[in-house]
């Protein structure tokens, strides 16, 4: 199994600078980034930090990046993105787009809503052949958990494209320790059914485990081949780093690809967020 430590948004590793606008030198390091390409297509579902992942590894990606989603997300989620374009103008002129670090696209984020509707999968697939023609690669949030950390998946969810290369499941370890219920868990009943577990249960590391692996559970609708990733965030402390690695060993041994254990609350100083560990088999 390997283990490796990634640079945070500042492009530093272990306190030594490097430079951002080096492409090359920043590639070389960022090992948990080195299955990802300019074509790739990565989904992000689950529960506890999927749209302040979206935005880190879109700032932290070697090339400039495309971000989405195929449900809807609050308008305010999406400030953080340099450009909001709709897809009918991105469409039009692609690569008047590619200069810029971090563009939104979606269908009309221009409309007067709380919610910014997502893609549908023929749409997606258009802006797919769009984006591989400036070879920019496309994050995508497929799935809601209505601010909660952790969630089972209902009938109709996630929405991940048929496209993605990857998917990465997010759980928000500030969960364990805490009962099973309505104000812990999204999708309880969902939930109840694939862990096996009863409301007022206890969270712990198996019940997470178990909610990732189930085939109803964090990976599914992955298309077949894609690379699947477990991001256990908020290990804020040394105690939830300790049940994190518990996690990791665990998931490696059954089918996931790669865990990251990482640390992205949006209150905290934008330069301590990043990934603390990454695993693989």
């Amino acid at each position: 199994m390997e283990c490796s430590v990634i640079p945070d948004a500042r492009g530093t590793v272990n306190g030594e600078s490097f430079d951002s606008t080096s492409r090359k030198s920043l590639r070389h390091i960022m090992n948990s980034f080195e299955s990802v390409t300019e074509r790739s297509i990565l989904s992000i579902v689950g529960a506890g930090g999927k749209t302040s992942l979206l935005f880190y590894l879109a700032e932290v990606l070697p090339w400039n990046c495309l971000v989405t989603t195929t449900t809807k997300v609050g308008r305010n989620q999406i400030s953080s993105a340099d450009r909001i374009v709709s897809f009918s103008e991105f469409l039009a002129t692609p690569d008047h787009f590619s200069g810029d670090k971090i563009v939104w696209v979606s269908p009309a984020p221009e409309q007067d809503y709380p919610k910014v509707k997502g893609f549908d999968p023929a749409q997606f697939s258009e802006f797919v052949e769009a984006a591989r023609k400036i070879r920019m690669p496309i994050l995508v949030e497929a799935d809601g958990a209505h601010r909660l950390h952790l969630k089972a998946p209902a009938e109709n969810e996630p929405v991940v494209p048929a496209e993605s290369d990857h998917i990465l499941d997010v759980v928000g370890l500030d969960v364990i320790g805490l009962a099973i219920g309505e104000g812990t868990v999204h999708r309880l009943s969902q939930f109840l059914r694939i862990t096996g577990c009863r409301e007022g249960d206890i969270i712990d590391e198996s019940v997470i485990c178990r909610a990732i692996l189930h085939p109803q559970g964090g990976f599914k609708n992955a298309p077949q081949g894609c690379c699947k990733i477990a991001v256990l965030n908020q290990a804020d402390t040394a105690e939830r780093i300790k049940h994190a690695e518990n996690i990791s060993n665990y998931l490696l041994k059954h089918g996931v690809d790669e865990v990251w254990i990482t640390s992205l609350d949006p209150e905290t100083d934008k330069n301590k967020r990043g990934i603390i560990k990454e695993l693989k088999k």
